[in-house]
């Protein structure tokens, strides 16, 4: 009888120790999703210098625009030959910067590019809001490039990727003027 209960107790034993890994685990995970939720929430923000030796870039002129409630934009615009530009959407916790390898690519090909900081990073002003201030950035952006003696009506595409991405599909779904879209590290649901 006595054996039962101590092989009883042991299995309980490590029955209990299982169930608080998981729940350690649990912690854990919970932890790290709030941390980076927290940092697409903060980011860093501050002056974003052109990378040295980067001819493309370093050629770029820094640009500044305003949405319509005011916010300050910044970026940094290529020119093209092509009289067509896109614009580039970075995504959550970055800057205008991290989108430098397709602008190489679209700039060598011969299109205008913009790339610009959001609401909340980088050098642009205001918050991080995905639903209206950042959105309400593209359109701005879109309203620039309109703007731009270079570029012809009818020829303005839009890039994002990742959060960028999500803003890209729903302002092109509402504005005509972007006339193609390319959506990267795009994904379905916010889960």
């Amino acid at each position: 009888m006595g054996r039962r209960v101590g092989r009883g107790f042991r299995i309980g034993r490590w029955l209990a120790l299982g169930a608080g890994a998981v729940l350690c685990l649990i912690v854990y995970q919970g932890a790290r999703a709030a941390w980076w939720e927290y940092r697409s929430g903060a980011p860093p923000r501050g002056p974003v210098s052109k990378p040295a030796g980067d001819q493309v870039v370093q050629a770029a002129a820094a640009v500044a625009f305003s949405t319509k409630h005011g916010l300050n934009i910044h970026g940094w615009w290529i020119p093209g030959k092509n009289h067509a530009a896109v614009i580039l959407s970075h995504g959550s916790s970055a800057n205008r910067s991290a989108l430098l390898t397709e602008a190489h690519l679209l700039a060598g090909l011969g299109y205008s590019v913009l790339t610009y900081d959001h609401p909340g990073h980088g050098e642009s002003d205001g918050k991080v809001d995905w639903n209206h201030d950042i959105p309400e950035a593209l359109s701005a952006a879109v309203d620039w490039v309109s703007s731009q003696p270079t570029v012809t009506a009818g020829r303005i595409g839009a890039l994002g990727f990742s959060m960028g991405a999500t803003v890209v599909a729903a302002v092109a779904a509402r504005d005509p003027r972007i006339s193609a879209v390319v959506l990267e590290g795009c994904f379905t649901d916010a889960e």
